[in-house]
């Protein structure tokens, strides 16, 4: 009787860790499928989300995914249009102490903005 409840009990655990990779294979592969995945992205590495700039020196980092079809970016601090260029130039001037809200749209050639718009708040000290 024993060796039956062992016997039970390997099998119960061998079948969920059968079970458990299977479905979590499943879940992935459905929501992979269900989502749109854009390569025209900005990708904002300092300043971090809710970070803090010098503010004698703001420098904004960003990279775009090599797949994109944009060749630069436009940046927007509060709403206002502050800049445009490569990604790895951009200089942030005359910002206030405080809190800001910046916006990276990535753009083409023509400067059509395309992709997925990068928001995130940062701090100026």
């Amino acid at each position: 009787m024993k060796a039956l409840h062992i016997l039970a009990a390997a099998g119960l655990t061998l079948g969920l860790l059968v079970w458990a990779p299977t479905a979590h294979a499943q879940y992935g592969q459905n929501y992979n499928h269900s989502r749109t995945q854009s390569y025209d992205r900005a990708y904002v590495d300092s300043p971090r989300p809710n970070g803090l700039l010098d503010g004698r020196n703001p420098r904004l980092r960003v990279r775009l995914d090599s797949r994109s079809q944009a060749n630069h970016v436009h940046v927007y601090v509060d709403g206002r249009k502050v800049g445009d260029g490569p990604p790895d130039s951009i200089r942030l001037s005359g910002l206030s102490r405080g809190r800001h809200q910046l916006e990276v749209r990535p753009a083409t050639r023509d400067h059509r903005e395309i992709g997925v718009k990068t928001r995130e708040n940062f701090y100026v000290r």
